[in-house]
């Protein structure tokens, strides 16, 4: 929850299409630190606030969420070594790149875009700043998970 608020202040004062996105941080944080279930439950409530505040009435937060929840635990025992951080942020970069098409996908539905004006607009800019932020989102959320599961 604390992400989903963080998020949404952080899309208020600098825009949306400069916001990290730190729900799939956490979301990616869990799978590797608690393992899958933690992640598919917080995937669905973040997905479920991001959707809620959103205004829209469909849930492709959730199901995006989700999907990359999978992926994760997928790619964690592939690619995810402990301890180096290189693994983590090709590993986010991989599953923020997968997020952002499964949402260009479900946004096609919708409207047409072409995939241009979507890199230009929001592709690039949230898979950068969301590889570029998470190694000390994740040297923080490690912080708050030793003292709540200490």
């Amino acid at each position: 929850m604390i992400c989903v608020v963080v998020q949404l202040s952080w899309a208020h004062i600098f825009g949306s299409w400069l916001t990290p996105n730190f729900v799939l941080i956490a979301v990616v944080f869990l799978n590797l630190y608690r393992g899958l279930r933690y992640s598919l439950g917080a995937a669905f409530l973040g997905g479920f606030f991001l959707d809620s505040f959103s205004g829209s009435p469909d849930t492709g937060n959730i199901f995006s969420l989700v999907l990359c929840t999978f992926l994760a635990a997928w790619l964690k025992s592939y690619i995810y070594q402990p301890g180096v951080a290189a693994s983590r942020a090709l590993m986010i970069f991989a599953i923020v790149s997968a997020n952002v098409l499964i949402q260009y996908f479900l946004l096609t539905t919708k409207i047409s875009i072409s995939f241009g004006e979507a890199f230009r607009a929001s592709i690039f800019s949230e898979i950068f700043l969301t590889t570029l932020v998470a190694s000390y989102t994740f040297e923080r959320l490690k912080q708050c998970a030793l003292k709540l599961f200490a």
